[in-house]
């Protein structure tokens, strides 16, 4: 029935063509955050409260091409005097998407993690005011994009259970793909204090 009722829409109208552009998931960058404030913001000294470290995450995306694909198939007769529903003019479909965000320590963390150790579970994702765990928010992100103006994913993770072993700190972020390549980077070296 969903179906039916947009091709009645969209039969009202003379749609332009849409136009699919494929993007790819090509690098990421890291940069750490002071939480101690109202919002999170990024850290000017690396020199930071335990408890308000968080890591802003920026995947880069690149376009990798496109083709016209044709609105044209319609099962009625366009109408003028039905009012317009047009899909867009251009779509970004992605030929990758992630599927998880992990965050290593370099050094020890407390007594159960030491150097090495996956900390993930100590960060959440923080969004428009808004705390979901990573796999979920992974698990919600919409790959299909309407506009490419701005080539990338941006979201912060923030630490919801400070380190208890010593007050230097460095980490790795590793954002595994569905093509099966790993996006690596490492924040600097941190006082968390």
């Amino acid at each position: 029935m969903l179906a039916f009722m947009l091709e009645l829409l969209n039969s009202c109208c003379d749609c332009p063509v849409t136009k699919y552009m494929y993007y790819s998931n090509c690098s990421l960058t890291v940069n750490s955050l002071d939480n101690s404030g109202q919002n999170p913001v990024l850290s000017q000294n690396y020199i930071i409260p335990k408890e308000a470290f968080g890591i802003r995450i920026l995947i880069e995306q690149n376009e990798t091409g496109g083709e016209v694909k044709s609105n044209d198939f319609s099962l009625m007769q366009s109408a003028s005097a039905c009012d317009c529903y047009c899909p867009p003019d251009s779509l970004w479909l992605p030929i990758d998407s992630i599927i998880s965000v992990n965050v290593i320590t370099d050094y020890d963390f407390d007594s159960e993690h030491t150097a090495g150790a996956d900390v993930s579970k100590y960060f959440v994702v923080y969004e428009r005011g808004e705390y979901t765990a990573i796999d979920k928010y992974i698990d919600g992100l919409d790959n299909t994009l309407y506009d490419l103006e701005y080539y990338g994913i941006v979201f912060d993770l923030l630490l919801m259970t400070p380190p208890t072993a010593g007050t230097v700190h460095q980490f790795d972020v590793n954002i595994k793909l569905s093509d099966g390549r790993i996006l690596n980077a490492q924040t600097q070296t941190l006082e968390l204090y």
